[in-house]
C-alpha cells in the first residue's frame, strides 16, 4: 500500500513539473515556481525539480534562492551537471566570479563537450583575471584621486559642425534640457563638454547633501515619487508628458535604478542630472542597487557609457553614484528608500543620516540593506531571495515606523504587474516605473503625495491617469508568496529565451468588441433609415411616424451584431494588440524611418490578415464556408487596395501619436468610419 502511494506521488510530481515547464515557457515564472514547489513537496529527492526551480528564480533575479535550490540539486545528485550550471549562472549574475568559476569548471569536467558551459567558463576566467589585474594595479583607497578633480570641461572645444543642444555659460536652463531631450529622442548625442559639465555640477550638488534627505511639501502642493526606470528613456518621456516636467511646482523624486537593462541609460542619467542642475529642489535622486560598479559592469551601463561617451565617463559616473543620498523623508511621515528595511530593530533615522555613503555598496550592513532588502508576507525576517540584503515582514515595518514616528514606507526595487503593490496592512508601497522591464509589459506607476494624502498614479495606462487613495484601497492579492520559501530558482527547462508568455488583453478585447458592435448597429440603422427615407418620399406624409421609427429597431439583425462583436472581442482586439506589441518591441525608437516601416508592415501583413479572418468569420457564421475561396478571389484584393487610401494616413497617426494601450480603440474607431465610407461609395 505504501509503495502504491509513493508511486502515486511520483506520478503527480511529474505532472506538476510538466505544468511548471509550460508556465516557464510562457514566461510565467512565479507560477512556475509555485508548481515546481508542489512537485518538490510530492517528491523532494528529484534533483531536476530543484534545478528547474533554480532557473525560474534566476529569471526573476532571485539569485539567493537560485543558489539554495541549485545547491540542493547538487546535494541530491553530485553528478548532475545542471545543478552546478544553475548555481554558477546565479553567482555570475551577482558578480561572484570566483564562485561561478568553480561551478563551471565542475560542469566542464562532467560534460566536457557542452559548448555553453565552455563559453560560461571562459567568461568567468576572463572576469577573474581582470579582477586580479585591477586589484594588482589599484592604489590604496587613501591614495586614490578623484576622477572629477582631473577634468576641466572648459578646455574641451565644441566643434563648429556640432548642431546639438548647448549650455550657454555656466547655467543649465530649461530650454537647454528640452533641446537635449529632443536630441536624445531623435538619436542624437550630447557633446562631451556639456555631458562633463552636467555630471560635474550634479556631483557638486549631491556632495553637499546628507545620506538621508528631508523634503517638505507645502499644504496644497503635490510631490511625485517614481520607481525604477532602468534605461527606458522613452518611458521617462511618457512620464513627463503625462505628469509634467520637473519644476518647483511639480517636484519629483526618482527612487534609484536609473540605469542598466534598458538601452538608453546614458540618456536617462544625463536628463535627470540636467534637471538637478537646473533646479535642485525640482528633482530629488536616490541611490539604487544598480548605481554601483559591480552591477553596471554586468547589466550594461558600463558598456553603454564606454560606447556613447568614453572610458573616463565610466569612472566619473561610478564616483558620482557614490554621492547619491540613500533615502528621503517626506513631511516627516513618509520614508522613501530604494530597497527596504533592516536586519535589526531599533534603527533610527539618525543612524541612516550618519552612514558614510561615499563608497561602493558593502555586502552587509545598513547601507546594503537600504539598497537591497525586500518585503515578505510572513512576519519576522528571512533570507534574501536575491542573495544580498534580507526579506522583512509587516511586523518589522510596523516597528520601524513606530520607532521613528512615521506613517508609511515607499520603496521600489521589484517589478510589479500593476506597477505597484501595497503590502504590510497598507504601511508599505512598492512603486516600479519601468513598464517594459526585461521585455515584460507592465504598467507605469508613480506615487504622488500631498500633505496627509497619498495617491498612486498609473502613468501610461489606457485611460491615462488613474488614481486611488492607498488608505482605502488595499492590495488583496496573495502577494509574492515565494518569499516564504528559502529555496529557489530554475534553469533546467529546455525552452527558447525568446519564447513569449501570453496574457489575454481583456481591456483591448472588450474595447474592440464594444466598438464593432456599436459600429455594426449604427450601420444597420443607417441602412434601414435610408430605405425608409426613400419610401417616405413616395408616400403622402413624407414624415416618419412612431411605428416607422419602431420598425428601425424591431428589424435589427442581432445575430449579425453578435457576429461582429465576437469577431472584435475574440480576434481583432487580441490579435491587433499582439501585433502592435510586436512592432513596438522590434522597432522601439519613434524615428521617422521606424514609423514608415510600421505603417508599411501594417498594410502588408495586418491588412490582409484582417480581411482574411473577417471573411472567414462571416462565412463561418453564415454557414457558407464552402464559398470562402470564391469570396477571397472576388473581393479580397479589391478591398485591400481600395482601403490603402484610408488606412495609410490612419496608420501613420496610429503609430506616431497614439500610445500602445489605445491603438486597438483608435483603429476600431477607424473601422467604424471606414464602413460608412465604403457604404457611401460602393454598391452592396
Amino acid at each position: 500500500m505504501e509503495t502504491k502511494n509513493e508511486n502515486s506521488d511520483v506520478s503527480r510530481a511529474e505532472e506538476m513539473k510538466n505544468q511548471a515547464n509550460e508556465a516557464f515557457k510562457g514566461h510565467k515564472f512565479s507560477n512556475a515556481i509555485d508548481l515546481y514547489t508542489k512537485a518538490i513537496e510530492l517528491n523532494g529527492n528529484n534533483a531536476v525539480y530543484w534545478a528547474n526551480r533554480a532557473f525560474a528564480h534566476t529569471k526573476l533575479e532571485e539569485y539567493g534562492s537560485a543558489i539554495q535550490d541549485a545547491s540542493k540539486a547538487i546535494e541530491i545528485d553530485p553528478k548532475y551537471s545542471k545543478g552546478y550550471y544553475r548555481r554558477g549562472a546565479a553567482y555570475l549574475a551577482m558578480g561572484k566570479f570566483k564562485d561561478a568559476l568553480k561551478d563551471f569548471q565542475q560542469v566542464k569536467r562532467i560534460c566536457p563537450n557542452d559548448p555553453d558551459a565552455a563559453r560560461k567558463l571562459k567568461e568567468c576566467e576572463k572576469a577573474v583575471m581582470k579582477m586580479k589585474f585591477e586589484e594588482a594595479i589599484s592604489a590604496p583607497v587613501s591614495e586614490r584621486r578623484s576622477v572629477a578633480e582631473s577634468i576641466d570641461y572648459h578646455t574641451i572645444e565644441v566643434e563648429p559642425q556640432y548642431s546639438g543642444a548647448r549650455i550657454e555659460g555656466e547655467e543649465v536652463t530649461l530650454e537647454f534640457v528640452k533641446q537635449m531631450m529632443e536630441d536624445f529622442k531623435n538619436q542624437k548625442t550630447l557633446h562631451k563638454r556639456y555631458a562633463y559639465q552636467i555630471v560635474l555640477k550634479t556631483r557638486q550638488i549631491l556632495q553637499a547633501l546628507p545620506s538621508l534627505v528631508d523634503i517638505s511639501v507645502p499644504n496644497g502642493k503635490h510631490f511625485t515619487v517614481c520607481g525604477d526606470v532602468h534605461g527606458q528613456f522613452y518611458d521617462l518621456l511618457n512620464i513627463f508628458e503625462l505628469n509634467g516636467l520637473p519644476s518647483e511646482e511639480n517636484p519629483y523624486l526618482f527612487n534609484g535604478d536609473f540605469v542598466d537593462r534598458g538601452s538608453f541609460s546614458v540618456e536617462i542619467i544625463l536628463t535627470l542630472f540636467a534637471f538637478k542642475c537646473m533646479s535642485p529642489s525640482s528633482i530629488y535622486l536616490a541611490r539604487g542597487n544598480h548605481e554601483s560598479k559591480s552591477m553596471n559592469k554586468i547589466y550594461g551601463f558600463e558598456g553603454e557609457v564606454r560606447s556613447k561617451l568614453s572610458e573616463k565617463f565610466v569612472d566619473l559616473f561610478a564616483e558620482v553614484f557614490c554621492y547619491l543620498p540613500l533615502a528621503h523623508v517626506i513631511n516627516e511621515k513618509i520614508f522613501v528608500v530604494h530597497g527596504g528595511l533592516f536586519s535589526v530593530d531599533g534603527v533610527k533615522l539618525s543612524d541612516i543620516r550618519a552612514i558614510d555613503r561615499f563608497c561602493e555598496p558593502p555586502e552587509e550592513g545598513l547601507m546594503c540593506e537600504l539598497l537591497w532588502s525586500d518585503p515578505q508576507p510572513l512576519p519576522g525576517r528571512g533570507p534574501s531571495k536575491r542573495g544580498v540584503g534580507l526579506s522583512f515582514g509587516g511586523d518589522v515595518t510596523k516597528r520601524f515606523l513606530e520607532d521613528n514616528n512615521l506613517d508609511l514606507v515607499v520603496r521600489s526595487h521589484e517589478v510589479k504587474d500593476e506597477g505597484y503593490e501595497v503590502d504590510h496592512d497598507g504601511k508599505l508601497i512598492t512603486v516600479f516605473s519601468a513598464p517594459n522591464y526585461c521585455d515584460q509589459e507592465k504598467k507605469t506607476l508613480c506615487f504622488k503625495t500631498k500633505r496627509n494624502h497619498f495617491v498612486m498614479d498609473a502613468l501610461g495606462g489606457f485611460w491615462g491617469l488613474n488614481g486611488f487613495n492607498h488608505r482605502r484601497k488595499k492590495n488583496n492579492s496573495s502577494g509574492d508568496r515565494r518569499n516564504q520559501r528559502k529555496s529557489g530558482s530554475s534553469d533546467s527547462v529546455d525552452v527558447s529565451r525568446d519564447a513569449a508568455g501570453y496574457q489575454f488583453p481583456l481591456k483591448q478585447a472588450v474595447t474592440a468588441g464594444a466598438l464593432t458592435f456599436t459600429g455594426d448597429t449604427i450601420a444597420q440603422l443607417s441602412g434601414r433609415w435610408k430605405k425608409r427615407a426613400a419610401a417616405l418620399k413616395q408616400s403622402s406624409s413624407g414624415k416618419p411616424d412612431q411605428e416607422e421609427l419602431w420598425n428601425l429597431f424591431s428589424e435589427h439583425d442581432w445575430v449579425r451584431a453578435l457576429r461582429m462583436s465576437t469577431y472584435g472581442f475574440l480576434l481583432y482586439g487580441p490579435g491587433s494588440y499582439a501585433w502592435y506589441q510586436y512592432l513596438d518591441r522590434s522597432l522601439p525608437k519613434p524615428t521617422a524611418t521606424n514609423i514608415v516601416l510600421k505603417v508599411l508592415l501594417n498594410q502588408v501583413i495586418l491588412g490582409p490578415s484582417v480581411i482574411a479572418v473577417i471573411f472567414a468569420w462571416n462565412n463561418l457564421w453564415l454557414g457558407k464556408i464552402s464559398e470562402l475561396g470564391n469570396k477571397y478571389q472576388k473581393d479580397a484584393l479589391p478591398t485591400l487596395l481600395y482601403g490603402f487610401r484610408f488606412w495609410v494616413p490612419v496608420s501613420i497617426l496610429n503609430f506616431w501619436v497614439v500610445p500602445l494601450q489605445a491603438r486597438v480603440a483608435f483603429m476600431s474607431m477607424g473601422s467604424v468610419f471606414w464602413n460608412f465610407y465604403l457604404s457611401s461609395t460602393l454598391s452592396n
